[in-house]
């Protein structure tokens, strides 16, 4: 085989060997931030936490629908001043 043939076999062995060696350290971050996410959201901290998370939804929730609300009213006068 020549030598340019070994040269290629090595290097996709390297390469294989760095993809796999990314994909585990991609597997185990990932695994300690969903532990992060699961410690804080079901600890005692966690409950505030969920409530903080609970009321700014609530919050964001009315926000849309009055902004939705005052949109439609635009729109009912201006198809109404036509």
């Amino acid at each position: 085989m020549p030598i340019h043939g070994l040269i290629f076999i090595l290097f996709i062995f390297v390469k294989n060997i760095v993809m796999n060696n990314r994909k585990i350290a991609a597997g185990i971050l990932a695994g300690l931030a969903a532990g992060a996410v699961m410690t804080l959201l079901f600890t005692k901290k966690g409950k505030r936490l969920r409530n903080k998370i609970h009321e700014q939804g609530t919050n964001l929730s009315e926000n849309l629908k009055k902004k939705f609300n005052e949109f439609i009213d635009r729109m009912d006068e201006k198809i109404h001043s036509v």
